[in-house]
């Protein structure tokens, strides 16, 4: 008797540390890399995101990420989510609207995931052919964030910060490919073995 109290006491200390085990945390909003698509979707519209597009590997969705606009597209491979790039909507917002956006998504991506790996969020696009500048433009001798502004509209320099955990890198970028094209995005890019 004493003996399958004391295996009872031992099989009741397992049940209770098992249900209580930390599951893995997620890597991207409620996501882990290698779920399969119809998880990703039920996941999402769970949360309420509107869908867009679906086929066999992408998944497209409507929503709001850090209290913005945007569209939310899961890449897949071997029905494994890999990736995923959130879209913000500038819609009809200037420039400086979206410069700040993106300090308001970097601020709180800092806050979640630490420092980024890459401190100076300012990447030059120029190459160094100042004849294929046009002459109003001075390349900035200073760090004047009001002249940064025109720079970007202009493509010649693109805010970009990355950040990394063990199995994701999150790149957040802001640029102008063709002027007043203005593309804020967040890619969420799986870095674990998911063999």
């Amino acid at each position: 008797m004493r003996r399958i109290k004391g295996l009872f006491s031992v099989l009741l200390i397992i049940i209770i540390l098992a249900s209580c085990a930390k599951k893995d945390p997620p890597d991207f909003r409620q996501i882990r890399w290698g779920m399969s698509l119809q998880q990703v979707y039920s996941l999402e519209t769970a949360a309420k995101l509107e869908e867009v597009y679906i086929d066999d590997d992408l998944l497209i969705f409507n929503g709001d990420f850090y209290d913005e606009p945007v569209d939310i597209i899961y890449s897949f491979v071997d029905d494994n989510v890999t990736e995923a790039r959130v879209d913000f909507i500038a819609g009809e917002r200037s420039m400086q609207d979206m410069m700040d956006v993106f300090d308001s998504v970097a601020q709180q991506l800092t806050e979640q995931y630490g420092q980024p790996v890459n401190p100076d969020k300012m990447v030059w696009v120029y190459d160094g052919r100042r004849g294929s500048l046009p002459n109003y433009f001075v390349l900035p001798d200073s760090d004047n964030p009001e002249d940064d502004y025109i720079y970007l509209l202009y493509n010649l320099l693109i805010y970009y910060l990355e950040w990394e955990t063990d199995r994701t890198a999150f790149r957040l970028c802001l640029e102008d490919k063709t002027q007043y094209d203005i593309s804020l995005y967040l890619e969420a890019v799986c870095l674990a073995d998911l063999d």
